[in-house]
């Protein structure tokens, strides 16, 4: 950031900035700087054994998350292949049973309500006999 320049009687004061401001400025140099040091303090390898170590772990629970996944894939498929093998057979029982034609039924309603018609008449006239 550029000092501030104030013009007084043809003259330049160079103000001062604050303290603040100088240490938001140089805050993030510092945090660059302390990161930088610490790579270079630390050996090489040992920060390659710690990364290879923390690999080693994050690879045995994703080959553990892809066992217990596959078991279950298993399971799954299992279930749909014995709901399919359930759906075939009930779509052969659907098959197999006929339909009732509707002409069978027809002729069953005609010969029962014929049935209650012949009841009907027979009820009326050994009404009319009693009287």
């Amino acid at each position: 950031m550029r000092d501030i320049v104030n013009k007084k009687d043809d003259k330049f004061e160079v103000l001062a900035m604050n303290d603040k401001l100088v240490d938001v400025i140089k805050k993030p140099g510092i945090v660059l700087k302390d990161a930088i040091d610490r790579f270079k303090t630390r050996d090489i390898e040992t920060l390659i054994e710690e990364f290879s170590t923390e690999m080693v772990t994050v690879i045995e629970g994703i080959s553990d998350d892809q066992e217990r996944l596959g078991k279950e894939n298993v399971d799954v498929k299992q279930r749909l292949d014995s709901l399919e093998d359930r759906l075939i057979e009930i779509e052969k029982r659907i098959d197999k049973k006929p339909e009732p034609a509707p002409k069978n039924t027809l002729r069953q309603i005609t010969i029962l309500a014929g049935i209650i018609i012949i009841g009907l008449i027979i009820i009326a006239i050994l009404n009319l006999l009693r009287r």
